[in-house]
């Protein structure tokens, strides 16, 4: 089975998917997201936007300091981070990151297979 955990979008503002997911804005809404991944060991994207996925195992909100020093510009989460830097605060990050993928996908007019 594999497990790709990097989803390549369309260009976003870090506002836009801050409204698209109805999350709180912490920082430069202005930043170009163009990259979305949820494992730190795929980072290293270019313009890229981690999202802080939990499950019963691991709180994805501890990998946050990691996934800025590998270069995301911006976090998804579900705390706020412990340290600086651009974010969205959402209740649940699973559940925004499906907002932000059914409104992705709503762009396209090609019917879905």
């Amino acid at each position: 089975m594999h497990n790709n955990t990097t989803f390549v979008i369309h260009l976003y503002s870090l506002a836009e998917i801050a409204k698209i997911v109805d999350g709180t804005l912490h920082g430069d809404g202005s930043l170009s997201i163009v990259n979305i991944y949820t494992d730190t060991r795929s980072s290293r994207q270019h313009a890229a936007l981690f999202i802080a996925i939990s499950t019963t195992k691991t709180n994805g909100n501890t990998f946050v300091p990691q996934a800025i020093s590998q270069g995301a510009v911006a976090v998804l989460v579900s705390a706020i981070p412990n340290i600086g830097c651009n974010y969205i605060l959402v209740k649940d990050t699973l559940y925004a990151l499906q907002k932000l993928a059914t409104y992705h996908r709503a762009q396209f007019t090609i019917p879905t297979v």
